[in-house]
């Protein structure tokens, strides 16, 4: 296998150690494809290490992750009227997502290529393990997050990240990711980063390899920027061409589904032609679709999975009539055990105000300041966020927040004297201060 990464929109090569992200005619590099599947006596994703790119550097780190469980699901079987259904649990991976594959190669890269930092654009997971392994390795690492992330995500990521900035939007975070690390010594991290492919497509190499000599007949797969589900069509397509890989896309309209949901995937194009190429093909579920999902898995099978893990859970569910003579079915599970109060307390209450699911970490931290230091201005609380907590939104982005926090009844306007003067102030409501508590 050649150590390379090839343009697919120009078909230019370039050696593993030039250690370049992007073509020069800007097109996306992909690892070259393995001539086989071959495992060695090594740890973590290195055990594939003769099909990885990444084998070029000698300065390897793992935390041990991959060689997770392909989990035999029969109830969940039944239960759903099915042949044969397996789990492929990525939550065993250090950090509880498939993302720590992609992450073992892409800081081992980084360190052997004397890189100092990596600027890392995230909704959440992709943050959390870049930083992880960062600190294994001792490279920097700044995150940048939309601001509305969820606080739990916020909270992981501050705790391991050297620096943390919020944004605006998700295009803003890729757009900075990009401008910080193109600056020497630095690498930028986005889902289109080819080292992480290259960690990916261990994941599809353990799933064909643990069925031994059987195929499986579909592979159902989570899609945010869609990067696994590309490095998964790859490695399929060439080892299994005859099973059918879906796509999961999870509705960006619901709160609850925020952090999983990309409305444009970065890889959508791509995706587009492999899945032409191979009979693949996109579906996107709801809210209902993965609460369900969520309930099914811990009734069946006790597991407890996040929103990320369920949505291809989802996917089967809805697909079930159409699967019915298909066997063996796997489904992948990412994102750990469900830890957020909010989204279980979703799943378990019937009924509770919908408002409630999900209050990203802008929201969160304007009721924390309110609750912290009274009554204010939104123009205040903007200043503190800034320069306290990295936000760095717009003033008007501030003013929408407190009106949809109105909306809920988290907080409630009044007047204040200044002189003479009358301004408008909030300030944290009874019900504000239940969900912060």
């Amino acid at each position: 296998m050649k150590n390379e990464l090839t343009c697919v929109e120009c078909g230019r090569m370039y050696p593993a150690t030039s250690g370049r992200v992007k073509c020069v005619c800007g097109g996306q590099l992909v690892p070259t494809l393995p001539r086989s599947l071959r495992r060695v006596n090594a740890p973590g994703i290195w055990s594939w290490e003769a099909t990885l790119v990444a084998s070029v550097f000698s300065e390897r780190v793992t935390l041990y992750e991959g060689n997770t469980p392909l989990v035999h699901a029969p109830k969940l079987a039944k239960e759903l009227n099915l042949k044969e259904i397996y789990l492929k649990d990525e939550s065993r991976n250090p950090s509880g997502t498939f993302i720590d594959r992609g992450s073992a190669t892409l800081v081992t890269a980084a360190r052997s290529l004397r890189l100092a930092r990596l600027v890392t654009a995230s909704l959440g997971d992709l943050g959390v393990s870049v930083a992880t392994y960062s600190r294994r390795a001792g490279l920097r690492c700044k995150v940048i997050m939309p601001s509305y992330i969820t606080p739990v995500k916020a909270y992981q990521t501050a705790m391991l990240a050297d620096s943390v900035e919020y944004v605006e939007s998700y295009k803003e975070s890729l757009s900075k990711a990009w401008k910080y690390g193109s600056a020497p010594a630095s690498m930028p991290v986005t889902p289109q980063n080819p080292f992480l492919l290259d960690g990916y497509r261990t994941l599809a190499m353990e799933i064909l390899t643990d069925l031994r000599t059987r195929k499986p007949g579909v592979v159902l797969v989570p899609v945010g920027d869609g990067a696994l589900a590309y490095a998964t069509l790859q490695i399929i397509s060439k080892f299994s061409p005859d099973t059918t890989v879906i796509g999961v896309r999870a509705s960006s309209k619901s709160p609850l589904l925020k952090d999983v949901a990309v409305d444009h995937p970065l890889f959508a194009d791509l995706l587009k032609d492999l899945m032409d190429h191979s009979g693949g093909y996109m579906i996107e579920v709801g809210e209902d679709d993965v609460v369900s999902a969520l309930k099914l898995l811990a009734k069946c099978e006790g597991m407890l999975t996040e929103l990320t893990g369920a949505t291809a859970v989802a996917a089967l569910i809805k697909l079930s009539d159409d699967l019915r003579s298909t066997s063996p079915i796997v489904s992948i599970i990412s994102g750990g055990p469900a830890r957020d109060p909010a989204v279980l307390r979703t799943v378990v209450s019937e009924g509770h105000p919908r408002y409630l699911t999900r209050i990203g970490f802008t929201k969160m931290k304007i009721l924390e300041i309110l609750a912290l230091q009274g009554p204010l201005h939104p123009y205040a609380v903007w200043k503190i966020l800034k320069s306290e907590y990295g936000v760095n939104v717009s003033l008007r982005s501030i003013y929408q927040h407190f009106s949809e926090l109105n909306e809920m009844r988290l907080v409630e306007s009044a007047e204040e004297r200044e002189g003479k003067r009358r301004r408008k102030v909030f300030r944290i409501t009874d019900e504000g201060l239940s969900l912060i508590r």
